[in-house]
């Protein structure tokens, strides 16, 4: 029994909202990008009257999502859930999951274990920076937790094990979280990624863990699991101003965790945003690097070719101009806050990092460059920062207008997934608001020549990317939209007199992702998280 990589679908998550798109089969020169079905809201109804219930509909952000192996149709997503703020006893966010066995047409959702009311309580007061990963038999669930009035945190794993049984949910949780590292006052976690690197096929074996359930009716279950090393990458912030990026394994896939730590880079600059991916023996790391007078902001990288033994140290694979913005609310604009961080992935032939930058045409403009989501691929790590940087979709027909085409428009925080050959890469775009001009951020803000206010729009795409085994011949999809809103038709006639109003023949969208709403600080300040999600069925078992 082994765990081989394999792609069955791909399915987007952003926010409170998941979209399905399905592998299409390419022919001759054909590339398309999938076909996404309705938004779908992932933070579904509570059936466990135990469980906490989204009550005051909170906001979610921040989604992960994985992809049951051998079962496409089960999905599971893990995200930053704000339902806990109403509850006295906890009062402040915590990690919430959404699951679904229908290929995401319906999904329920809970609190993970951990909090303050668990009978297992992990001792911090909230949770955020959520990564799933879904192995036979198991999702694994990463996060961080902490005290808002101090430096200290931890790093959390919890095992979600496959359940089919009709009265329980898909997956169920173990009762106790693991902690994979603690940080001490002037010592703070944040930003982390996890990745299941299996063993080579001819070393593959089984490895059986108990795992006493949240629920007490299932017991202890014992069971088999793929063998391998699940990384965990993540930056930490000291007290002296030093940024650290660490990363360290478990053999028995998080349960217990050795003292020795691979510090990646220790710099003052800010590092943050890690992502991690591997194929064989190779392990890539990536993550951003902000500037300041002596650096620029770059996309670092670092790998290993050993399963994590020894890693190279941090180097910069590209010096980029960035999309960031910060959460601000003023007299004349309103913005959400953005970083620019970077995705890697692969698909079983070469490396891929994906990552948003002002500057993709070399003109050098870091102001007011509309930012693209570009990439950098090659077969091996080493070969990253020679290989050409290739924007995923630079169209522009000159019409400022138009609403078909990348024009003016902003694209950033990239999310990317690759199996079976294939690479999906998502992103935010705000190309459809036609808007010509305005200001060099996406930000709310006072038209004088229109005399009314500009409320800002976000659209998910999403692209797919193929290329040979030597990353030659490669093919980029033209971007499809994932996020889809519900129609209607435009009323005619005089305000006031429904009986001389008639529906017009213009469709009009009755919904919007308005990306700068209010929705935070009690109605102070917008934020739509750091990340969104893309995810595909990567492991089966292989008889």
């Amino acid at each position: 029994m082994r765990a081989d990589l394999e792609r069955i679908g791909l399915c987007v998550a952003i926010a409170a909202v998941s979209c399905c798109l399905f592998a299409t089969p390419v022919f001759a020169q054909q590339l398309v990008s999938g076909d996404p079905g309705a938004n779908v809201n992932v933070v579904g109804p509570t059936p466990d009257p135990d469980d906490i219930r989204d009550n005051g509909l909170k906001q979610q952000n921040e989604p992960s999502c994985a992809i049951r192996p051998g079962d496409a149709d089960c999905i599971i997503c893990g995200f930053n859930d704000y339902r806990t703020v109403d509850v006295p006893e906890i009062g402040d966010a915590w990690q919430g999951v959404g699951m679904s066995c229908d290929g995401g047409t319906t999904f329920t959702s809970r609190i993970a274990p951990g909090h303050a009311l668990h009978p297992a309580p992990i001792g911090t007061e909230f949770a955020a920076d959520p990564r799933m990963i879904a192995i036979p038999g198991m999702a694994i669930f990463n996060f961080i937790g902490g005290a808002r009035d101090q430096d200290s945190g931890v790093l959390a794993i919890q095992h979600w094990l496959e359940i089919n049984k009709e009265d329980a949910d898909f997956y169920e949780p173990g009762k106790f979280t693991y902690i994979a590292d603690a940080g001490t006052s002037g010592r703070f976690i944040d930003k982390p990624d996890a990745y299941f690197l299996p063993d080579l096929a001819n070393k593959q074996g089984t490895i059986t863990l108990s795992t006493v359930m949240e629920n007490e009716a299932l017991g202890t279950i014992e069971r088999d699991f793929p063998t391998g090393k699940l990384f965990v990458a993540y930056a930490v912030i000291t007290g002296s101003g030093n940024f650290k990026v660490l990363i360290k394994d478990s053999d028995d896939l998080g349960a217990t965790w050795g003292n020795q730590v691979s510090k990646l880079s220790e710099e003052q600059n800010v590092v943050s945003g890690i992502s991690l991916t591997g194929k064989g023996d190779t392990m890539l790391a990536v993550w951003r690097r902000a500037g300041d007078n002596n650096d620029f902001d770059s996309i670092m990288y670092a790998y290993s070719t050993n399963r994590g033994k020894q890693w190279t140290k941090g180097e910069v694979l590209a010096d980029i101009c960035s999309f960031d913005q910060l959460s601000q609310t003023s007299a004349s604009s309103v913005t959400f806050r953005t970083n620019d961080f970077p995705w890697a992935t692969h698909d079983g032939k070469n490396f891929y990092v994906f990552y948003s930058d002002r500057n993709f045409d070399g003109l050098g403009d870091c102001t007011g460059g509309r930012p693209r989501i570009v990439m950098r691929h090659a077969n091996e790590p080493g070969g990253l920062p020679g290989s050409s940087i290739l924007a995923i979709d630079d169209s522009d027909d000159g019409d400022p207008a138009t609403t078909d085409d990348a024009g003016g428009s902003f694209q950033f925080m990239p999310a990317a997934t690759g199996a079976n050959g294939k690479v999906q890469v998502a992103w935010y775009d705000t190309r459809r608001e036609g808007i010509p001009g305005g200001p060099p951020f996406v930000a709310d803000y006072f038209d004088p020549a229109s005399g009314g206010q500009i409320n800002r729009r976000v659209d998910v795409y999403t692209a797919r990317v193929i290329s040979d085994a030597t990353g030659g011949n490669v093919q980029i999809s033209a971007p499809t939209r994932v996020s889809q809103f519900r129609i209607g038709a435009r009323v005619e006639g005089p305000v006031g007199d429904p009986s001389a109003q008639t529906a017009g023949s213009v469709a009009i969208e009755g919904e919007a992702s308005f990306g700068n709403a209010k929705l935070y600080a009690s109605g102070s300040l917008s934020f739509i998280g750091d990340y969104i999600a893309v995810g595909a069925e990567e492991f089966r078992f292989d008889d």
